[in-house]
């Protein structure tokens, strides 16, 4: 069997949709040829954490980040000169040196075939690129957020220098990996336009969803009186989505004897419970917390509702299980047509509505999810079709695929 050497900054006790992505390839890659061996970070920065097990006979190796990073970045922070002035490419930089010096001892011990990483973070890909070249070892990256098309403006570069260093960056890794894969297509495009010289490189391969884990968890509704409706991950500015909802479900209890809950799993946010105050439903709203993924998935399958909430162009890992789980979606967004693409192929009931909407309409897509009556045979085609392309099995079979492809 092959081995792969897996740079993964996010990764247990840490969670996030990076740390979720990592466990599954490292669950079934095994299956395909590949057994992984990881690198990972042992003292991270303050972060959510869930305990989200290893799969057995993962060799995990821990690299110690530079003491001392995270007390300067806070200062710059307080300072209002702000931690991106310093953090070229990010704010894990500091994991960059311990995260060498543990991979040259691994790739010493374990004779990996390969290098793979998946970003961001974007330091990981430096350690990846680094350990990649002094081996001489092929290296494929995967892109789950753009490196210098930057959405959310809180991460956005502060001079032209900053984002010219990126770029100069982001062009070295491009050209060094022998593969470059994309968990949607807005991504893709985006890297097509920049580097057409090296589009024989790209490759979309979506996150998909474990279905083991939505075989078990799945259960029947409930016959409550209440209606649960579930997000889960995190919100950005500037909130127009989730505020618009609340507004919402506001409207909707006050005028229905039956009241819908909004339940959330994710970063504690203590913002949202501020938006709550303001739209008047802080009864009717839970926060959870960041809790194992298979717990997610199981309270995602228990809710009546699913709730995505985008700012920006963007197409979430959490969709996938929102659309394997079979309950009705409640879509507030911008327009993305990769996204509409996504929920017409395989969803079976869904509303979706713009971030100009108004709060009746949010009152009619509850009222209308709640209550819809779905025909078995459109459900069965919409699943079959989900399963065939999207499982994570079918997806690793493309990831190994790639992988020998990139060894021969």
């Amino acid at each position: 069997m092959k081995k792969i050497l897996i740079i993964a900054y996010y990764f247990p006790p840490l969670a996030g949709p990076g740390v979720v992505k990592v466990l599954r390839n490292c669950r079934y890659l095994p299956k395909f040829g590949w057994w992984p061996v990881v690198v990972s970070v042992s003292n991270p920065e303050k972060y959510a954490i869930a305990d989200n097990s290893i799969p057995n006979g993962v060799v995990v190796e821990r690299a110690v980040r530079l003491p001392g990073f995270d007390l300067i970045c806070r200062i710059l922070d307080k300072v209002r000169i702000g931690r991106q002035l310093i953090a070229i490419p990010d704010a894990f930089i500091a994991w960059i040196p311990g995260a060498l010096i543990k991979g040259i001892k691994v790739i010493k011990v374990n004779r990996p075939n390969l290098i793979y990483t998946t970003i961001p973070p974007y330091s990981s890909a430096i350690v990846a690129a680094l350990l990649a070249k002094w081996r001489k070892l092929p290296l494929i990256v995967d892109i789950r957020d753009p490196w210098l098309d930057k959405t959310y403006p809180l991460l956005r570069y502060p001079t032209k220098f900053h984002r010219y260093i990126n770029e100069i960056l982001e062009r070295c890794i491009i050209k060094q990996a022998k593969c470059i894969t994309f968990i949607y297509k807005i991504a893709l495009d985006q890297y097509l336009h920049r580097y057409t010289y090296f589009s024989e490189k790209f490759i979309l391969l979506r996150p998909g969803f474990d279905g083991s884990e939505i075989i078990k968890k799945q259960k029947k509704r409930s016959n409550s009186t209440s209606i649960k409706i579930l997000y889960s991950g995190v919100f950005y500015p500037p909130y127009k989505a989730i505020m618009l909802f609340f507004r919402g479900l506001s409207k909707y209890n006050s005028e229905n004897q039956e009241k819908a809950f909004f339940i959330y799993y994710g970063q504690p946010f203590e913002l949202l419970n501020k938006f709550a105050r303001e739209a008047k439903i802080e009864r009717f709203m839970t926060q959870k917390g960041y809790v194992p993924m298979n717990d997610v998935i199981r309270a995602q399958a228990a809710s009546d509702i699913l709730l995505l909430v985008l700012e920006f162009s963007t197409i979430p890992t959490k969709l996938y299980e929102y659309l394997a789980s079979g309950v009705p979606l409640l879509i507030i967004a911008p327009e993305i047509s990769e996204l509409k693409w996504l929920l017409d192929r395989y969803s079976s009931a869904y509303v979706y509505l713009s971030l100009d909407a108004k709060s009746c309409e949010v009152v009619q897509a509850i009222s209308y999810l709640k209550s819809i009556k779905l025909e078995q045979k459109e459900i069965d085609v919409k699943t079959q079709v989900l399963w065939n392309e999207l499982e994570i099995s079918v997806l690793t079979e493309k990831l190994a695929k790639i992988f020998n492809d990139a060894t021969h």
